[in-house]
């Protein structure tokens, strides 16, 4: 029979609260776990050793008084009311740009680019979002923001990159007033979007949701200029190559993150690599493995789509890289484990580091046999990234990078790049200038996201200040810090994990 609760002489006193969230404003405290430890031992008899795992139901009872004591104490929230009124006033700032300066394009586009439009589309929203749930209580919150940001970007650089785009030289295009709409213009903020998402990921658990759409907002012009006014009128004209975003897009997306993150969180060492909450388990790691099937197969359509007649050899191209990346995680994961086993780290994230570094140059007829060696390089690099420059980033300079971006998209998005250098320099089609052109893109970008990221990240930072380091502590990496979420005794948003 289940076990009778304690007495009331027995239960201990717990404070009534009104919300089981409340903002970090107010005067809150970290949750007391002393009363509800107390009414487990009651509930075992006395026994403090983990009886409630061995003794069946009437663990399960001890767990539920646990859960029902806790729900009574109060946990820190982000304010969420802010967040709301940021994001209403980007949207109606939207719809009067767009009323005013957007209209149809004259020629549609074709069906093949619609195709492909929706595998990007099922990237940045599926893959992106589920790659990003491997952190076992952040995971509804990873899915949520990474929506929300990921449709403010993509719609914010529809604009942005489009009004750019109607500069000829240093002159307005008479011959374009309004920025003309269609599937192509939708394909530049979904990859803007993609930028935008790799630099969420190096803030990811640690930023509040103020915090985070801000700086992608803030982004987004920083972005365009890179993309529009420097690669499309400067580097490309002098034969720079970039077709699947090696460079401009996963490369400035690491960059930016990754100096926000350092400026944003220079000295919380509290929420680094040794939060008890930034980590994974075995339902989160799965969750995880579904973005990254979704990247991987759909990886050839995010290389390919601006590649024009050369898109089958793009396709081919991104097929091998990526598999010889995969194949280079798996040999390489045992070895730098201590267990000597497979890291899902890297099963989940140095997979894809060949569609990454084959973005410069997929459109370029390579040979297969290159494109394999560039992905397995790839591959190699990102698990040594995840494994040892990541932690000795951290320790070093407190660089938190919480997806690890550096290690998916910073390292290899610049190996990208050197192949792009040494693929023009051996081409006989490539223009005299090309891998001047290349060394220049690259480095530039790196400068621009960089100075870009730190500026923003300084805004930023004044923005949701939490007071103590137990309240960041706290409030990191918590799904019920913004989210509506029953705590449930029996998964892994059970406030005490290790029960």
């Amino acid at each position: 029979l289940p076990a009778l609760p304690p007495s009331p002489s027995k239960m201990p006193s717990v404070e009534p609260a009104v919300d089981a969230v409340t903002p970090f404003g107010a005067d809150s405290a970290a949750p007391n776990d002393a009363p509800a430890k107390a009414a487990a031992a009651n509930d075992n008899g006395g026994s403090t050793g983990g009886g409630s795992r061995r003794n069946g139901r009437r663990g399960s009872a001890s767990r539920r008084m646990n859960y029902a004591l806790r729900k009574t104490t109060t946990l820190m929230a982000w304010p969420m009311k802010p967040f709301a009124t940021i994001v209403a006033s980007l949207t109606f700032a939207l719809i009067l740009l767009f009323f005013t300066f957007v209209t149809y394009a004259d020629v549609p586009d074709d069906a093949e680019h619609y195709a492909m439009f929706s595998h990007i589309s099922i990237m940045i929203f599926i893959g992106f979002g589920f790659l990003m749930t491997f952190l076992r209580r952040y995971s509804m919150a990873a899915v949520a923001l990474n929506f929300v940001a990921a449709v403010l970007v993509m719609i914010e650089a529809v604009f942005m990159v489009g009004a750019l785009q109607q500069f000829e030289g240093a002159h307005l295009s008479q011959s374009m007033r309004f920025i003309k709409l269609n599937v192509a213009a939708l394909v530049q903020g979904l990859f803007a979007a993609g930028a935008g998402m790799i630099a969420f990921g190096a803030v990811i658990g640690k930023a509040s949701p103020s915090q985070i759409i801000v700086l992608l907002s803030m982004m987004v012009p920083i972005y365009a200029v890179n993309a529009v006014l420097l690669f499309e009128h400067v580097f490309f004209p002098m034969g720079a190559v970039d077709a699947g975003g090696a460079i401009v897009i996963h490369t400035f997306g690491a960059m930016f993150g990754l100096s926000a993150s350092l400026v944003i969180f220079k000295g919380h060492d509290e929420l680094g690599i040794e939060h008890k909450k930034n980590a994974a388990n075995y339902v989160s790691n799965v969750t995880s493995m579904i973005g990254t099937m979704f990247l991987w197969i759909l990886w050839p359509s995010f290389n390919g789509i601006l590649t024009g007649p050369a898109r089958t050899i793009a396709i081919v191209n991104t097929v091998i890289s990526i598999s010889g990346a995969t194949l280079a995680a798996f040999a390489i994961s045992p070895l730098l484990e201590g267990e000597k086993k497979l890291n899902m780290v890297h099963i989940q994230n140095a997979t894809l580091a060949g569609g990454v570094a084959m973005g410069a140059v997929p459109d370029l007829a390579i040979s297969p046999g290159a494109a394999l060696l560039i992905g397995s390089l790839a591959g190699l690099l990102s698990c040594t990234g995840f494994s040892v420059v990541g932690p000795f980033l951290e320790q070093r300079i407190g660089l938190k990078d919480t997806c690890g971006v550096n290690s998916l998209h910073g390292m290899p998005g610049i190996l990208g790049g050197l192949v792009g250098i040494v693929a023009l320099a051996t081409l006989p089609s490539a223009p005299p200038g090309a891998p001047l052109a290349e060394t220049l893109a690259l480095l530039t970008t790196i400068a621009v996201a960089i100075a870009g990221g730190t500026g923003c990240g300084s805004i930023v930072s004044f923005i949701d200040q939490v007071p103590s380091m137990a309240g960041r502590m706290e409030i990191a990496f918590e799904d019920a810090a913004l989210i509506q979420c029953d705590l449930d005794p029996e998964d892994s948003y059970d406030p005490d994990p290790s029960m």
